[in-house]
């Protein structure tokens, strides 16, 4: 038998924040955002999204029969319908509890203003982009990448 050798390049370590890099926006967005259902609502989703590493398409489709707070899990269908299982931090289903309050476990997770479901493309708004922009702590934090 004749095995083929697969010519592969080395790609690299994958970069992540660790948590020392991460507080420091985590607690400049915190203290500007918890103010409103809105910042509530944020909050819960930089929990969540630091938490189970998903991705922001992820977490706009999850519902909240994906979350099980007995056992502090939740569930993921991501790319290629594989299905994930991630135990979350007790900050995060503390959070997340609080955002779910009375809502169907059909229902989404996280909902704008309106009550319709996030979508991925907020981030790409015009109103979103300048309010971050503004906040210097976190354009420092940003800049030291």
């Amino acid at each position: 038998m004749v095995v083929g050798r697969l010519n592969r390049k080395l790609i690299g370590w994958a970069n992540y924040f660790c948590l020392g890099r991460v507080s420091p926006a985590y607690r400049a967005i915190d203290s500007h955002v918890r103010r409103t259902s809105q910042g509530d609502r944020d909050h819960a989703l930089l929990l969540f999204l630091y938490n189970t590493g998903a991705r922001a398409s992820e977490a706009a489709h999850r519902t909240v029969g994906d979350l099980d707070f007995t056992s502090g899990t939740v569930r993921i269908v991501g790319k290629g319908r594989k299905q994930r299982q991630y135990l979350l931090w007790q900050e995060s289903i503390q959070a997340l509890r609080a955002l779910a309050g009375a809502r169907l476990s059909q229902e989404h997770g996280f909902l704008n203003r309106c009550g319709h479901p996030l979508k991925c493309e907020v981030t790409d708004h015009p109103k979103v982009t300048r309010r971050w922009a503004n906040d210097p702590a976190l354009m420092a934090f940003l800049r030291s990448l």
